[in-house]
């Protein structure tokens, strides 16, 4: 399942630099849940343990958003908004 979510990630990454050449996305939103699992892969893949702190991916800040719903990836150069 982790490496599912990472090909979907890298897949969105690839859309977005199609869609906006020589712009890379500052932040990936997602749930909460899939943040967990993209975090889960990075560590398995790099050898970290559970206690190293997972950000980002390639470069770019992970946000988890509890408004999205499972399956909803958005990349974006803007920091969503909360409330406060």
């Amino acid at each position: 399942m982790t490496e599912q979510i990472v090909s979907q990630v890298d897949q969105r990454i690839n859309e977005y630099l199609k869609a906006h050449p020589g712009q890379k996305p500052l932040f990936i939103l997602m749930t909460e849940e899939e943040a967990d699992l993209l975090t889960t892969a990075i560590r398995n893949k790099n050898g970290y343990n559970d206690k190293v702190m997972i950000t980002e991916y390639n470069g770019i800040k992970i946000v988890r958003d509890p408004a999205l719903k499972n399956g909803q990836l958005l990349l974006t150069n803007e920091l969503p908004e909360t409330s406060s």
